[in-house]
């Protein structure tokens, strides 16, 4: 019985240790590159590590940041100040962290303040190459608390709260306009127009838009719109470039 019993032991750390080696391995290192933008985030004093460098980023609101290349774990690209520790040294801070699976080899990383918490980030990642948004097509993403109803052109477009929308233009001559309204949608279903205004189709353009809160206006949100011609829409399948 004892002998039994001890077998049945050996078998069972036989199967055990397979396993906890598979769950304690190293995520592999990947190399790819990637934008910044900020929603009404500006910072020139944070920076991420790759290949045991730590690299400066600058996060701006009106327009997307140069490539930046990373060679680490997608599963958690991070990113921190420098701050002088005990002994005077400089140690990292964090202020945010995003976890890439599935964003691309080109993703677009837009910081958020988080709230409450002043100087650390929100960092949402979106896949960006030519697939994702192609020419002619908006990608809004609504950053409120609350759904935007949206009319774009003929198409009448719904966006929850702290979703994305990718729409095609509507085809046409370029520089046909199209008209774009949207509105917020309150708890109680109360719609209050938030923006108005004709946009011009451009097959050689894409457009981003960040739908975010404010307390600036009476709308509670602001809306704010980058375009990028075709020939810096980015291939998903080209390698990274160097770290700038």
């Amino acid at each position: 019985m004892t002998s039994n019993r001890l077998l049945l032991l050996v078998l069972s750390l036989i199967a055990f240790f397979p396993l906890l080696s598979a769950q304690t391995s190293p995520t592999p290192d990947e190399t790819f590159a990637f934008r910044i933008l900020g929603a009404g985030v500006f910072a020139e004093d944070v920076f991420y590590n790759s290949g045991g460098k730590a690299i400066p980023v600058k996060i701006n609101t009106e327009f997307r940041s140069p490539y930046y290349s990373y060679n680490g774990p997608r599963a958690n690209l991070a990113f921190f100040r420098q701050v002088p520790g005990p002994d005077g040294k400089l140690i990292p801070k964090p202020v945010g962290a995003v976890n890439l699976t599935g964003a691309g080899n080109r993703p677009l990383l837009i910081f958020v303040q988080q709230p409450n918490v002043a100087g650390s980030y929100v960092i949402h990642p979106f896949s960006d190459s030519s697939k994702d948004v192609p020419p002619g097509g908006f990608r809004f993403v609504n950053f409120t608390t609350r759904k935007i109803a949206m009319k774009f052109g003929q198409q009448k477009i719904l966006i929850p709260s702290g979703e994305q929308v990718i729409v095609r233009g509507e085809s046409g001559e370029p520089n046909s306009l199209n008209e774009v309204r949207m509105f917020g949608v309150l708890l109680n279903d109360e719609i209050r127009p938030i923006y108005s205004n004709l946009w011009a189709y451009n097959p050689e353009m894409r457009g981003l838009v960040l739908i975010s809160p404010t307390t600036l206006n009476a709308t509670g949100a602001q809306v704010k719109s980058l375009s990028e011609h075709i020939s810096q829409i980015p291939d998903d399948a080209e390698t990274a470039v160097r770290p700038r």
